[in-house]
């Protein structure tokens, strides 16, 4: 409906009905931390259309392709020559707009903002803070996000939870020594089919939550549902609650086999999977599907169970399918503390 992480978009999922409200962490060049969802300007902004679109670089580091990146920019140069950016993500393919009557509306929010828009707006259980590329950013610029994002916690007068996420084990350990009080959540990136029971046992050492794709879980080929993993089944067995991602509504972002339906999807990840949290950009949604009588209870009609995945693609002519990746293992998640700021 509006920009990501804009004071419009908070307000308006906390209106329908979002239980957590999130910050992607980014840091600029003057040390602010601001709410942007990349990195990479490029993504979240209109700095494509602006003169700031020459100031781009190639960093490794962090990704392979040139962008013009949050911490080569101070948070005044942002505010004052960059508007927010509507999400796109079918623009390409299939030329479906979201919202194009909203697309550059709102206001971007530093942290400190946010935690009091949440104050002001209480989501019904608190906020997200993600926090990512902490080792690039200590390493290369001497800068200790982790740190910096606790210290606006504890200045914030916020009075709901907070959850900690990253993809990086070593940001959730650290904030796990410093900060007992706030629950974390280990973000699984890879594609996954499996993941070994010791790789589980160590993300449930430092982890309060494990968010993992729905593909990871319902794998498919060109939106056939092929099977379901047991990715869901091994984390709950070591009492690790699992939050799936991404839930959008346009119908090519689902499967075939819950008829382009994203309520349809929800339910199969709720029932068929036994998910406990949905991670998604349209809370009225999956606020839809919780408050309809069909969505929990032993009187649930048989139209309303969720669908068998690999019914639909036996049906269908497919291309070959391509080999499964490894499972999940202990190199996947142990990594090395985070490294000491530069002197």
């Amino acid at each position: 409906m509006f920009p990501s992480c804009t004071d419009l978009a908070y307000k308006k999922a906390v209106e329908d009905g979002a239980d957590y409200i999130d910050c992607p962490v980014q840091v600029t060049e003057d040390g602010v931390l601001v709410c942007l969802p990349d990195i990479d300007l490029f993504s979240g902004t209109t700095i494509s259309n602006s003169s700031f679109r020459t100031r781009i670089s190639t960093i490794p580091g962090i990704k392979s392709t040139p962008g013009a990146y949050t911490f080569n920019f101070t948070w005044e140069e942002i505010q004052k020559n960059l508007k927010p950016e509507i999400s796109t993500p079918y623009l390409k393919d299939y030329g479906l707009l979201r919202n194009p009557s909203k697309r550059n509306a709102g206001a971007f929010l530093n942290l400190t903002e946010f935690l009091a828009l949440a104050n002001e707006n209480p989501p019904r259980s608190g906020v997200l803070i993600s926090i990512e590329h902490a080792p690039f950013l200590l390493e290369n610029l001497g800068f200790g996000v982790t740190d910096e994002v606790l210290k606006a916690l504890n200045a914030s007068d916020l009075k709901q939870e907070v959850i900690i996420q990253s993809t990086n084990s070593s940001v959730l350990k650290k904030v796990q020594q410093l900060n007992s009080s706030y629950k974390l959540m280990y973000k699984i990136e890879e594609f996954i089919l499996d993941v070994e029971a010791s790789a589980v046992k160590d993300i449930a050492g430092f982890a309060s939550f494990v968010a993992v794709s729905k593909k990871s879980i319902y794998p498919d080929n060109i939106k056939f549902l092929l099977n379901k993993t047991r990715v869901v089944e091994k984390f709950k067995a070591e009492k690790l609650p699992v939050f799936a991602y991404l839930f959008q509504n346009e119908f090519v972002s689902v499967s075939w086999d819950v008829y382009s339906d994203p309520i349809a999807d929800i339910n199969l990840f709720v029932k068929g999977a036994g998910v406990e949290g949905l991670i998604t950009e349209f809370p009225a949604t999956a606020e839809a599907f919780r408050r309809s009588p069909c969505s929990g209870g032993s009187s649930t009609p048989p139209y309303w169970k969720p669908v068998r995945p690999g019914e639909l693609v036996i049906m269908s002519r497919l291309p070959a399918l391509p080999p499964s990746p490894p499972p999940l293992a202990d190199g996947d998640v142990v990594e090395p503390p985070l490294p000491s700021a530069l002197e």
